[in-house]
């Protein structure tokens, strides 16, 4: 598998017909590009449970705080994905509804800057 983090510096717009425009990704060069490139993380399950029809996403530092959604378990009202988490220190939340809510499974928190605190997990 190849993983490529393309930034949104990568891309541009350009003019077509009638005024429209297309978005083109920029030709990309990869050094050493014999070298297989492979994610250096670990897979992670994030688990919350919450009522069987809740909406929960997880955020954090590890997807640069953009929400994965959690699959419903059978009923159980358990919520879970795995995620590749890259090595280190990362601070997440989960959202349930649209609330951000803490892990409460998680025995380590962090303050943040909105004055409540994250969930920490290391992957090592």
């Amino acid at each position: 598998m190849l993983w490529i983090a393309i930034s949104l510096a990568d891309y541009c717009t350009k003019p077509i017909h009638n005024g429209r425009k297309e978005l083109a990704v920029k030709q990309l060069s990869i050094p050493n590009a014999r070298m297989p490139l492979t994610p250096k993380g670990k897979r992670v399950r994030f688990q919350f449970h919450a009522p069987p029809d809740a909406e929960v996403f997880v955020a954090g530092t590890f997807s640069n705080w953009n929400p994965r959604k959690l699959s419903k378990d059978a009923g159980n009202g358990t919520h879970s994905v795995s995620l590749i988490v890259p090595l280190g220190k990362h601070e997440y939340k989960f959202i349930v509804n649209g609330r951000w809510l803490e892990d409460p499974r998680s025995l380590q928190k962090t303050p943040n800057a909105y004055g409540t605190t994250n969930s920490v997990v290391h992957v090592v």
